[in-house]
């Protein structure tokens, strides 16, 4: 979180795209963003979901189930209950005025639940859209390092703590990059 905090202060554009090191931007990405945003006056963050490049067929396929059940969560947190919305972390798009309006970033979220705190918090600014046409492809070593259930479990107990209790539920983390990654 240090890395996107640093950029948004350093950031002079209109747009600031934070994207994780091990994210690979499809083509196209850009182009349905920059769409979005001009057509779209009150959007004020776009997030999509990520494909796991280096993960087995079933590590992607569960992955890609918890998504739609997410999916679920942010269309009954924005439309419903008004609480929040979504983004993933690493792959998400945002106004700078807007990340300025909320204060930027949250210093009490250190890792889990950081992307759910920004969304909630930006959602009172304006729209926080979630969209399965904006995917990126990620690294799955994370999936690999504590199991795909226990991902989908922090991931999960993080979002509620961050959504409705403002705070996050883990607070350590474990570092999956590689030697060649750090």
């Amino acid at each position: 979180m240090q890395a996107r905090r640093a950029g948004f202060l350093a950031a002079g554009g209109e747009l600031i795209a934070n994207i994780d090191a091990d994210t690979v931007l499809p083509q196209g990405w850009l182009t349905t963003v920059l769409e979005e945003f001009s057509c779209k006056q009150t959007l004020v963050a776009l997030s999509g979901p990520y494909i796991y490049y280096d993960a087995p067929f079933r590590i992607r396929a569960i992955a890609y189930a918890f998504y739609k059940v997410s999916f679920l969560f942010y269309l009954l947190n924005r439309f419903i209950l008004k609480v929040g919305s979504m983004i993933q972390g690493g792959n998400f798009i945002v106004r700078k005025d807007a990340l300025e309006k909320i204060g930027g970033y949250n210093p009490d979220f250190s890792f889990y639940g950081e992307d759910t705190d920004l969304a909630r918090r930006l959602n009172d600014v304006g729209m926080v859209e979630f969209t399965f046409r904006l995917p990126a492809f990620s690294s799955g070593r994370r999936f690999a390092g504590e199991g795909v259930f226990m991902v989908g479990w922090r991931y999960s107990v993080n979002f509620l703590w961050a959504t409705f209790l403002k705070r996050p539920f883990t607070e350590n983390w474990d570092d999956f990059r590689t030697a060649e990654n750090k």
